[in-house]
């Protein structure tokens, strides 16, 4: 579950981690951890590497892969959770892989956020030992609120990520915000995270995590 501030209610026994975005302040991720360690919850830290359109570049991604290591050492964890989404058509998974792990010399767990459908052009193979989890956000994808459709393309995009880019593990990260509901997807039989837990009530997380 990914709340992207500190800003989420509640959360209950249906989840297994909550994901603490360090873009924001730490007040504010602060109270995420607060609030999931009274619970027992784990949480990790995540945190998007680079908007190029904004002109960040590739020392941007070394800023933030270092903050993500150290803040997950920092909190006793050993999993961190890079957002890496177009950026990765400029700055290739082979160079962000090599200063993670050779540079920084990560040895902890690693899963990758990233978009729907992974870009075609672009060699996955350094990171593709690691989980994806793919952002299947009907709003951003322009896809219309309808479970079949949803459930078919989101099939095709696991598909392609397994198939074709090669990763061993799939998962997936369902939208709540924009009026998503769980009705639109399948809650019960997929495992998946969701983003973000903000849009989601007191005693509403079991429709989301059956």
């Amino acid at each position: 579950m990914h709340p992207p501030d500190g800003s989420a209610q509640s959360f209950d026994n249906h989840i297994g981690w909550v994901a603490c975005n360090l873009e924001y302040a730490p007040a504010q991720w602060n109270a995420v951890r607060q609030r999931a360690a009274s619970m027992g919850i784990r949480c990790i830290p995540w945190i998007r590497l680079c908007h190029v359109h904004l002109g960040e570049d590739f020392e941007t991604i070394k800023q933030r892969l270092a903050l993500l290591t150290q803040t997950a050492i920092n909190w006793g964890e050993n999993l961190i959770l890079p957002n890496y989404e177009d950026e990765a058509a400029t700055y290739a998974p082979a160079d962000v892989a090599n200063h993670l792990y050779n540079v920084l010399d990560w040895d902890g767990d690693t899963g990758w956020s990233s978009l729907a459908w992974l870009l075609n052009d672009v060699d996955y193979r350094p990171i593709n030992h690691d989980p994806m989890l793919l952002q299947i956000f009907p709003t951003d994808n322009r896809w219309p609120f309808d479970k079949s459709v949803i459930e078919a393309k989101m099939g095709d995009c696991v598909h392609h990520a397994r198939v074709d880019k090669g990763f061993d593990y799939v998962g997936v990260t369902y939208q709540t915000y924009s009026g998503a509901t769980p009705a639109i997807y399948d809650c019960q039989s997929y495992m998946h995270s969701v983003f973000s837990g903000n849009h989601i009530g007191h005693g509403q997380w079991g429709d989301w995590f059956a």
